[in-house]
């Protein structure tokens, strides 16, 4: 049964953690992303696990999964 993805409420908590390897250059471009995003918003709930769980769930939506 396939269909949208259900949607994640906004106050669900990050709390799994993954190890994942990505390229030190990548992890650097992650945190000047959250330190301008940061920045330019005021808002210091955005983070390393906020962008990138975004980012997993918008490919999964994308890719139908």
């Amino acid at each position: 049964m396939t269909g949208p993805a259900p949607a994640v409420p906004l106050e669900e908590r990050l709390i799994e953690q993954h190890n994942v390897r990505i390229r030190p250059s990548t992890k650097a471009r992650l945190q000047r992303a959250v330190d301008k995003l940061r920045y330019e918003t005021g808002d210091r709930s955005i983070s390393i696990a906020s962008i990138t769980d975004q980012a997993l769930r918008e490919f999964l939506e994308r890719n139908d999964a």
